[in-house]
C-alpha cells in the first residue's frame, strides 16, 4: 500500500510514515484507536478518572490530598 504523506520533506514524510505505520499496526492486532474526543477531556473529567482510581489502593488521608489538590486544580483551570 502507498499513500502521500503530503510533503517534501523528507523528516516531516518519516514522521508520518511512522505514525501510519503504528495506526496500521494497532488496527490489525484488533486495538481500538482512540478518537481525539477520547483524548481530549476537561480537567474536571480528568480529575474525577484519577481519583476513582486512586480511591482502589490508597489511605483516606491520601484521599483527602487529592482532594484538596482538585479543588485547587477545577478552580484555577477549568472556564466558569
Amino acid at each position: 500500500m502507498r499513500e502521500s504523506a503530503g510533503t517534501r520533506k523528507v523528516t516531516i514524510a518519516r514522521i508520518y510514515e511512522d505514525t501510519r505505520r503504528r495506526e496500521l499496526e494497532k488496527a490489525r492486532a484488533g486495538v481500538v484507536a482512540e478518537t481525539p474526543e477520547q483524548r481530549i477531556r476537561s480537567v474536571k473529567s480528568a480529575l474525577k478518572d484519577y481519583r476513582e482510581a486512586y480511591n482502589v489502593n490508597h489511605r483516606e488521608k491520601s484521599l483527602d490530598d487529592v482532594d484538596r489538590a482538585r479543588k485547587h486544580l477545577s478552580g484555577s483551570w477549568d472556564p466558569h
